[in-house]
């Protein structure tokens, strides 16, 4: 059996500039996401020390999720 290792080359959608995900962000947790990709970009992409701030725009995500999920006029 040959398997197709090439899904692992795909980038996620809801990653990409542009995407639903990143329009709400980029509306409601502009300064969080900022916030990440400095201290991303400082760390040589480790996340891990990045935690901190990861996590507080984990918070500012889910509130913005739940509000536009929860209001039918926002239309992403």
């Amino acid at each position: 059996m040959i398997l197709n290792h090439n899904f692992l080359s795909y980038s996620f959608p809801r990653e990409d500039e542009g995407s639903p995900r990143q329009a709400i962000l980029a509306k409601f947790c502009q300064d969080e996401v900022n916030q990440f990709r400095a201290c991303m970009n400082a760390n040589n992409y480790d996340e891990n020390k990045c935690l901190p701030t990861k996590n507080i725009l984990d918070k500012c995500a889910a509130t913005a999720f739940k509000k536009v999920n929860a209001e039918p006029e926002w239309i992403f």
